[in-house]
């Protein structure tokens, strides 16, 4: 494999790879907000990375010069860089003009764990990277918003987890809207969150699992339809008589949020 260039033709530093300038990293405490966010949502653009920072990033320059930063430069307390840009986001031909995106490396993972901000029940969703970066964009848009409100406050999905002691994974027996049969299969959503809403009448809560169409076309293919109708069946189980409750120990309302 031929090694990319550290600089462009225009003497910046390459946006793929890595080039130290020496300088010195010392965590802040918006860094690890940043790094945090990223650790429960999955990888997250510049500006939603701002967005999590609040008051803290009125100064929008400087604070995306501070993420080049957390990328490119490794004197740090873990002898390396703390963000990585997933190499999927250059493949397309209008890369340069797009938002850069950040996922965590392994000394990032080690200095949440040290800040005591990581979490092991975290729930990663599956499939490529892309399918991975479109339910992040959902959970994020969703806190962001939250962050943004003073009547809501978002729940993070691995507390529940957490509280719970399991996975988000469950056995839902249900019956095949293709064939008729009665089959039992895993149920593995793409993610879960939850939201308190503040009213005058005290708080109520509300918790959502998120679906996120793994495709960019619409499905129109019969297995695909299947596939679907399938998954909506199993969704009818498991929210509508009650298993997420004996799955997550919820008492609280559960509503299926789909996105294509």
């Amino acid at each position: 494999m031929v090694e990319r260039k550290a600089q462009d033709k225009l003497g910046r530093r390459n946006r793929m790879k890595p080039q130290s300038t020496g300088k010195r990293i010392r965590l802040t405490k918006r860094d690890l907000l940043w790094m945090q966010a990223i650790h429960h949502h999955g990888s997250l653009s510049t500006s939603e990375l701002l967005a999590f920072s609040g008051g803290d990033a009125q100064n929008k320059g400087r604070a995306q010069n501070r993420l080049t930063d957390l990328f490119n430069e490794v004197d740090t307390p873990h002898e390396a860089s703390y963000l990585t840009r997933p190499p999927q986001q250059f493949e397309t031909i209008d890369a340069r003009y797009n938002e850069l995106i950040y996922l965590l490396t392994k000394a990032g993972e080690r200095a949440l764990k040290e800040a005591d901000m990581w979490s092991d029940w975290v729930h990663k969703a599956g499939g490529p990277f892309w399918h991975q970066r479109e339910v992040a964009k959902v959970t994020a848009g969703v806190e962001i918003d939250c962050l943004n409100r003073p009547d809501q406050n978002y729940i993070q999905g691995w507390k529940v987890l957490e509280r719970a002691q399991t996975k988000l994974r469950y056995p839902v027996t249900f019956k095949d809207p293709s064939t008729g049969k009665t089959l039992t299969r895993d149920l593995i959503p793409d993610q879960l969150y939850g939201i308190e809403y503040l009213t005058d009448d005290g708080p109520r809560y509300r918790f959502y699992v998120v679906e996120v169409e793994r495709g960019t076309n619409p499905k129109t293919s019969k297995q695909d339809r299947k596939s679907v109708e399938r998954m909506k069946a199993m969704y009818d189980v498991y929210i509508g008589h009650g298993n997420y409750r004996e799955h997550l120990g919820l008492r609280a309302p559960m509503v299926l949020k789909c996105w294509n």
